[in-house]
């Protein structure tokens, strides 16, 4: 006995409508407010936890300059004495005496030790700045994973809205006979196949929103506007280009390099812990036993036991500059690695990208056409419809993916290379 479809499809269809409007509703609450990279990523420079964290951790470092080159504290210390048989009271002793201790270091010591603070805050301010590019790198990316999401939403809306005007036709060719039943309950379940993308979609633009509000420092459910559509920009660095302008200009490169003449200072302060430091003093006695007489004295320390002290500690700098000229080494081989790794990628990209935009996705829609006529007239099955319909929405999904890969990978370039490539 053959079962009325009308049912069923009433079902899916109010389905279908309820997912619509659903999507539209949220796409008007938030399409006023339309989400522009470039205000997010000044909001993520301003508000980003580990940026403030990296920017502290900077300027901590340069207040270590200033102690760095002071002078220990002077030591003054007052001793006093009596006759015997004399008071207890100290206010009119018979005599006192007033001392003033210095320790200084050998020359040259304390502007090593300002040089050594320096190139510290030097690796601060670079690790800062290695902070800073990565977040901005993280933010394109995550704002282009949320643009994707809407542009996927948006694509299986427009082809719910296709699919359901199928059923229509093949309902209509159903009730006079000119296509089996079974084209109908297709055209149920290619529309329901849809409604289910349609609830992972959403799901997926929340996961991206949430991301981005967390790089924002805010609660993952905030709203956030939907991303602005833009235009993919001719890029047209070399290979060599880039790979010069990272090694050059790479905040993480930079701070190795700071590491080793940090380094190299620290050494050069060890050579000097093998000279002494000098201890000056003055007295001056007062009361009635000498009274106005005064004294005199200096210093040194002598390294005279604890030479294998120094000795190991020049051997620990040395060690430690050569770990950083490996680590610089490592760093360097890596980037020029991943310059390359993300410029064939980001060109294998933009050529798919065009060609999608350019030959995949015309030649779908006139297939799709074609089909259409050809199921209405009674030539083509309505497999065939669907697969060409099926077609022409993968190639339109696949062009934003590769729009999307093309900024995110110029991103991750950027965040390579240590400035912005625009």
């Amino acid at each position: 006995m053959n079962r009325d479809p009308t049912i069923p499809t009433v079902i899916i269809f109010l389905t279908a409508i309820y997912f619509i409007v659903a999507s539209h509703v949220f796409a008007q609450d938030v399409s006023s407010n339309k989400l522009n990279l470039s205000e997010i990523i000044e909001i993520a420079l301003q508000e980003n936890p580990e940026l403030r964290a990296a920017q502290k951790s900077w300027e901590a470092t340069m207040a270590k300059i200033p102690q760095a080159k002071d002078f220990a504290d002077p030591i003054v210390s007052m001793m006093f004495s009596k006759v015997p048989g004399g008071g207890a009271d100290i206010i009119e002793p018979n005599a006192s005496m007033y001392r003033i201790t210095q320790m200084l270091p050998f020359p040259g010591k304390r502007g090593l030790k300002e040089e050594i603070a320096k190139k510290g805050a030097e690796i601060a301010r670079e690790k800062y700045e290695a902070k800073k590019i990565e977040i901005i790198s993280k933010v394109k990316m995550a704002y282009y994973n949320l643009y994707m999401a809407y542009k996927a939403i948006e694509i299986n809306e427009e082809n719910v809205e296709l699919r359901r005007h199928f059923l229509e036709v093949a309902q209509t060719k159903y009730a006079t006979g000119q296509v089996p039943q079974h084209d109908v309950i297709k055209a149920q379940i290619e529309l329901a196949k849809l409604i289910n993308e349609g609830i992972t979609l959403q799901q997926r633009k929340e996961t991206a929103e949430a991301m981005l509000n967390i790089l924002l420092n805010r609660q993952p459910q905030s709203p956030l506007g939907v991303p602005e559509d833009f235009e993919l920009k001719p890029f047209n660095y070399t290979l060599e280009g880039l790979q010069q302008l990272a090694v050059k200009n790479r905040p993480e490169l930079k701070s190795l390099t700071f590491a080793i003449e940090k380094g190299e200072t620290m050494y050069a302060l060890a050579k000097k812990n093998y000279y002494p430091n000098f201890m000056l003093m003055f007295e001056r006695m007062s009361g009635q036993v000498g009274s106005g007489s005064w004294n005199a004295m200096i210093g040194i320390n002598v390294p005279l036991f604890f030479k294998d002290k120094y000795d190991y500690k020049a051997k620990e700098t040395l060690a430690n500059i050569e770990a950083s000229e490996a680590s610089y080494e490592k760093m360097r081989n890596m980037t020029l690695f991943e310059v390359k790794d993300l410029l064939v990628k980001l060109q294998t990209a933009q050529r798919l990208e065009n060609l999608l935009r350019t030959t995949h996705i015309p030649l779908a829609e006139q297939g799709l056409k074609a089909a259409e006529t050809g199921y209405v007239a009674g030539m083509v099955d309505f497999l065939n419809l669907i697969e060409s319909e099926r077609m022409l929405f993968n190639f339109k999904l696949q062009h934003y993916q590769a729009m999307t890969n093309v900024q995110k990978l110029r991103a991750q370039l950027e965040n390579s290379v240590g400035f912005s490539l625009e």
